[in-house]
C-alpha cells in the first residue's frame, strides 16, 4: 500500500512537471480593519456603558469569509484603551458555516481588564467558514475606545 502511494506522488510530481526545489509558503491577505471608534481614526463612537449585550455594530456587515478565499485561518488584533473605565471590555468569536445563521453564544470569548491602558492582543483562528467579532461593555458605567483588524492567510506551494 505505501509503494502504491508513494509511485503515485511520484507520477503526479512528473506529470505536473513539480520541481523538487519548491516551497509551500505562507500568503497573507493584508490587514484589514473590522471596526474602530473614533479614538482609532474610526467611525464609529465609543461602546457607551448601556450597551451591555453583544454589539456587532460595524461587525455584522463585515463579517469575515475564510471560506471564498481559501484562506486557513485568521490573526485577530484588538488594541484598546480604557482611561479610568471601572468596567471591562468583553470579546466573542461567533461563528457561522454560510452567514444566514450565527452562534448566538460566542465560541470564544475574553475580557480586557478595565485597569487596560493603550493594550493590544492577538488571538489566531483557524478552520472557521465564517467569523464575526462581537464587543460588549463588562458593566454599565463606562465607554471604551478600541479598534479590531485582522489578517488572514492561506498556503500555497511555489
Amino acid at each position: 500500500m505505501k509503494r502504491i502511494a508513494l509511485l503515485t506522488l511520484a507520477i503526479l510530481l512528473v506529470a505536473t512537471n513539480v520541481s523538487a526545489a519548491g516551497s509551500i509558503i505562507k500568503k497573507w491577505k493584508g490587514e484589514t480593519s473590522i471596526c474602530a471608534t473614533n479614538l482609532y481614526g474610526g467611525a464609529v463612537a465609543d461602546l457607551i456603558a448601556a450597551e451591555v449585550g453583544w454589539n456587532y455594530s460595524g461587525t455584522s456587515t463585515n463579517a469575515i469569509d475564510l471560506e471564498t478565499a481559501g484562506y486557513e485561518g485568521v490573526v485577530i488584533t484588538v488594541e484598546y484603551t480604557g482611561s479610568g473605565a471601572t468596567d471591562s471590555l468583553d470579546i466573542g468569536v461567533f461563528g457561522s458555516l454560510d452567514t444566514s445563521t450565527w452562534d448566538t453564544i460566542p465560541f470564544f470569548q475574553f475580557s480586557v481588564p478595565a485597569s487596560a491602558v493603550n493594550v493590544q492582543t492577538s488571538f489566531v483562528i483557524k478552520d472557521y467558514s465564517h467569523i464575526r467579532i462581537g464587543i460588549r461593555n463588562a458593566g454599565t458605567t463606562d465607554t471604551h475606545d478600541y479598534e479590531i483588524v485582522y489578517d488572514a492567510w492561506y498556503w500555497y506551494y511555489n
